[in-house]
């Protein structure tokens, strides 16, 4: 493992300074997932990029607790569960997947906690907290697409999964549409397909936020995504106190150990997506534990602590000088 003194937060964006180098790159942003959306691909057909837009806008709705006439809402809404689409039920079984991985520390099924701390007044109560802590649900009744519920107070939440996912699917149609360089971002998570315009890996920085302009380091990256979870963009306010908007699913509190931002790479966007806040909850001694010699997942840690990196990251991790 490798330890620095650097101790800060960490966010991501991507080093926008490319050549054509002769080929024609269309890039378009847009407002989606509560963040904003980019999508830049090797080709002039701007109906390859409206396809794209139109899936992650549909995924939006159907995904959002938010959203009223979504599958997620309604099932939220429910008392006794019932038919869910296609792309749901996948999240659901990737997040099972992802929660006997990581020792329970990741569930889609984690909504009431959610929304307990989201919309709280005033800091919930024991009684609240140990109520939405029991309404995650482990083991899912699944039978074709009806989801039971075991508890009526059981919600669906795919915040921490959701933009992972849509860059595994936007990625997907756009190598169907015959794309051979392009780049998905949502900001915390990003896709990539081939090399960038230059003919290199993407350049991803790893960059601190407090103070935007040192950067930590480099993340190159070739047809494989990358996400990140962090304590300083996004917070629940209570009180006139801040609490990190990352909730241990366990104990039905937000995290407070000292870790400041995870960087997960894989060639999963949905994978990446939910390890990243996992690692957040589960802390750098048990990442290590699991996934120090991992060839698969790799990863960067960011606490009180020091620095922490994988093998398999130093491999494509090129630290700031």
């Amino acid at each position: 493992m490798k330890r620095s003194i650097l101790l800060v937060a960490i966010s991501l964006f991507i080093c926008m300074l490319f050549t054509s180098c002769g080929r024609a790159y269309k890039e378009e942003s847009f407002f989606c997932m509560d963040t904003v959306a980019t999508v830049k691909v090797d080709t002039s057909d701007v109906n390859i990029i409206n396809r794209c837009r139109e899936l992650l806008d549909n995924l939006d709705k159907e995904l959002s607790r938010h959203n009223i006439n979504g599958k997620t809402a309604e099932f939220n809404a429910s008392l006794k569960g019932g038919e869910l689409s296609e792309n749901i039920l996948e999240l659901i079984y990737i997040s099972q997947n992802i929660t006997k991985q990581t020792d329970g520390t990741f569930s889609v099924f984690s909504g009431a906690l959610t929304s307990l701390w989201s919309e709280a007044a005033v800091y919930p109560s024991s009684e609240k907290i140990k109520n939405a802590v029991d309404s995650i649900d482990f083991e899912p009744k699944i039978n074709g697409n009806i989801l039971e519920k075991n508890n009526a107070d059981t919600k669906l939440e795919f915040g921490g999964i959701a933009k992972g996912y849509a860059c595994d699917k936007a990625i997907e149609l756009l190598k169907n549409d015959g794309v051979s360089s392009g780049m998905v971002s949502f900001s915390s998570s990003i896709g990539v397909i081939g090399k960038n315009p230059d003919g290199n890996s993407w350049r991803i920085a790893v960059k601190n936020p407090i103070d935007t302009d040192k950067i930590l380091g480099y993340i190159s990256l070739e047809d494989g995504f990358l996400s990140v979870s962090g304590d300083y963009e996004r917070h629940y306010e209570i009180d006139g106190e801040k609490y990190n908007h990352i909730i241990d699913i366990k104990s039905g509190l937000p995290v407070n150990h000292g870790i400041h931002s995870v960087v997960v790479v894989a060639k999963s966007g949905a994978l990446c997506d939910a390890l990243s806040t996992a690692f957040f909850v589960m802390g750098e001694e048990a990442v290590a534990e699991k996934y120090a010699d991992s060839l698969s997942v790799q990863y960067l840690i960011v606490s009180d602590n020091g620095i922490f990196i994988n093998e398999s990251m130093k491999k494509i991790y090129t630290k700031a000088e």
